[in-house]
This record gives structure tokens, C-alpha cells and sequence, in this order.
């Protein structure tokens, strides 16, 4: 947990460098992608989203990612993911780490088999166990 927070931690600053880097173009590209993310989130919960939709916003997204990562300096120089060693190095004996995923509802990323979810969203879209 505690380094799972440190790299949290760590894009904070990072996108506090951007924001105070006083380059505009990339200050925007930054809000963009924020903000493409957050759209791309609500597509995914959105039965009436076209698949071509979500995948064209993917795309424009992840070409986002790369002039962000290649104009920016801090991006790819200071973010490393951690293994689950070192996060098992920083954890005290009594203490365990849980790493949260998140788990899609729609024709994309279809619910478990056999689990509330299909009650829940896979009915909704169309899917059965």
C-alpha cells in the first residue's frame, strides 16, 4: 500500500510539474487527456456508446499519451510501476497489500460467470451466463 500511495504520490507531482511548467500546449494536452480519460470511463458504463466510438476515443488517447510522454520530461524519466517484490519489501509482517482493479460491465469487458454481475449489467447488455 504504502508504495502503491508513493507512486500516486508521484504522478501528483508529476502533474503538478506540468501544470507549473508554464508550456500551455502541453499544460492542455494534460486537461485533455484528464478529461478524455474521464469521458472514456463513462463510455464504457454506457450500453448505448458505439464500440467504434469507445475504440476511436482509445486511440486518440493513447497518441495523447505519447506527445504528453515525449514532450515531458518528468514522464519519462520518474514513473516506474512497482513489482509486487517491492511491495512486499515495504510491508511490515502483519500488514498485507491489495491492488485494486477495475472491472468493466458491457459488451467489451463482459461479466464473471455465474456471479451477481450478470443480474446486475450483464443482462442489460445483452449477456447471458
Amino acid at each position: 500500500m504504502f508504495t502503491k500511495a508513493l507512486l500516486l504520490n508521484e504522478i501528483n507531482k508529476i502533474k503538478t510539474a506540468i501544470m507549473n511548467n508554464n508550456d500551455q500546449v502541453l499544460e492542455n494536452q494534460l486537461l485533455q487527456w484528464q478529461q478524455g480519460k474521464e469521458t472514456l470511463a463513462d463510455f464504457y458504463f454506457n450500453e448505448k456508446t458505439a464500440p467504434a466510438q469507445i475504440q476511436t476515443l482509445e486511440q486518440q488517447l493513447e497518441e495523447l499519451e505519447k506527445k504528453i510522454s515525449l514532450k515531458s520530461e518528468f514522464l519519462n524519466s520518474t514513473i516506474t510501476q512497482p513489482d509486487w517484490k517491492q511491495v512486499a519489501s515495504t510491508l511490515k509482517p502483519d500488514e498485507a497489500a491489495i491492488e485494486i482493479v477495475r472491472v468493466g460491465c458491457g459488451k467489451r469487458f463482459p461479466p464473471p460467470q455465474n456471479t451477481g454481475w450478470q443480474r446486475n449489467c450483464g443482462e442489460r447488455n445483452g449477456l447471458s451466463g
